[in-house]
């Protein structure tokens, strides 16, 4: 071979190896960007339930009565509130591959739960008065940490998947430390 056809060799060489690092690097970030878009889905169904629990407070509360200068009672709002969180989980479903799909369902259904729960009390009090049940109270209260709980170790997830990336990003979303440890000890191994 002659030294030109080395050196043209050589250029494609290093062409398609800048091209290679360049498509992966691409590829990477708009990885990390879905991540770092369904952390904060889930960072707003969080904070959708935290308002949930508020309406739930001012039921309790007031009942039915609307306050102030507002046009929902407090179950309107509620309600309202709940069914933007379960569009949020649609839209999160979107952007996940399937290997997170069950935790993002088991979500879903703790809010369905937390829904129903919510929909007995609200009957229950409206056929008698003043009437909350002490356990189905605590089950309303449960059903709500529960689902709190999960989409805090969803976010945990997407945050040690970001991290993997080398992103900052993603380091200022919720979940304690521990519960990121617990999340990332669970998964099953890869195989290389």
């Amino acid at each position: 071979m002659s030294i030109r056809t080395k050196a043209w060799l050589l250029i494609i060489i290093i062409t398609l190896s800048v091209s290679g690092i360049c498509g992966n690097f691409i590829f990477s970030l708009r990885r990390m960007n879905a991540i770092d878009e369904n952390l904060k889905i889930m960072n707003q169904i969080n904070i959708k339930l935290l308002e949930c629990r508020r309406q739930e407070k001012n039921y309790q509360l007031r009942g039915l009565a609307v306050h102030g200068q507002d046009r929902l009672n407090s179950v309107e709002k509620w309600e309202t509130l709940l069914a933007t969180g379960l569009s949020l989980t649609k839209k999160a479903e979107k952007n996940l591959g399937p290997r997170y799909i069950n935790s993002l369902n088991a979500v879903n259904r703790e809010i369905n739960e937390y829904k129903k729960v919510f929909q007995g009390l609200v009957k229950t009090d409206q056929n008698n008065p003043r009437s909350w049940d002490t356990f189905l109270e605590k089950k309303l209260v449960d059903r709500a940490r529960a689902s709190q709980t999960l989409i805090q170790k969803n976010s945990g997830m997407f945050r040690i998947l970001c991290h993997g990336f080398g992103s900052r990003i993603c380091l200022s979303a919720s979940g304690s430390k521990s519960q990121v440890r617990e999340w990332a000890f669970n998964q099953p191994r890869r195989r290389s």
